[in-house]
């Protein structure tokens, strides 16, 4: 049954899903009205994930999109659905978190991420091949850049949509996908030059968002190519 449930629902009732879900991820980041600078260090990277999913749609990897998407944002809030759902106190004999229509939709989102992604797999229909040229060598140099300055953990979790965008061998994919992890350094350092921060700051930092700069303009101009 789990290995047919990618064959229950046509493909156009999948992109139309993960369209929907796309756009909803989008307008739920949408900063309000905060100070522009503030905005865009919010915002920008969610704009690059969408886009990289509806470029991935495009494609017809619809695999791809899902696990991205699903990696990206309605992995915690499934999460948290669910352990909202566990929450229940026999001392008390009552939730300790609030339960609310959203919990269920959340929970049933990400049961049928889980089914669908699994399915593929199952399918043997993982379509993709891992991109041995610029772009792998551009994320490894980011994860090697934001590891020393990071840590292993939050290098992972911010570069693994790009990753995995790199794994699947969509290039363009994989550059919105890596700009999307860096393009919030830049905004940070100019943020700090107008809140007047930026002597606060170490030489690890300066060093952290000149590297930085130097790969989003060398993504950029990669980007850009495979356009």
């Amino acid at each position: 049954m789990l290995k047919r449930f990618k064959d229950v629902i046509p493909n156009f009732i999948q992109v139309l899903i993960i369209l929907l879900l796309s756009i909803y991820y989008l307008i739920l980041n949408w900063p309000g009205l905060t100070p522009v600078l503030y905005s865009l260090r919010a915002f920008l990277p969610v704009v690059f994930i969408f886009l990289a999913l509806m470029y991935l749609l495009v494609k017809g990897k619809l695999f791809a999109s899902h696990v991205i998407l699903f990696i990206v944002h309605y992995l915690s809030r499934g999460r948290s659905a669910l352990m909202t759902l566990l929450s229940y106190d026999f001392h008390t004999m009552a939730f300790l978190e609030d339960i609310n229509l959203w919990v269920f939709i959340y929970l049933i989102i990400f049961i049928y991420f889980i089914m669908m992604i699994f399915s593929y797999i199952l399918s043997n229909k993982v379509n993709g091949r891992v991109d041995r040229g610029h772009w792998l060598i551009l994320v490894l140099l980011t994860f090697i850049l934001f590891y020393i300055y990071f840590g292993l953990n939050q290098a992972f979790i911010l570069l693994l949509p790009a990753i995995l965008g790199t794994l699947f061998g969509v290039p363009i994919a994989s550059g919105l996908l890596l700009l999307s992890s860096m393009i919030a350094v830049p905004l940070t350092f100019v943020i700090h030059i107008i809140e007047g921060t930026l002597l606060d700051q170490t030489i690890a930092y300066f060093i952290f968002v000149i590297l930085s700069v130097i790969l989003i303009y060398f993504s950029s101009k990669r980007l850009m190519k495979s356009l």
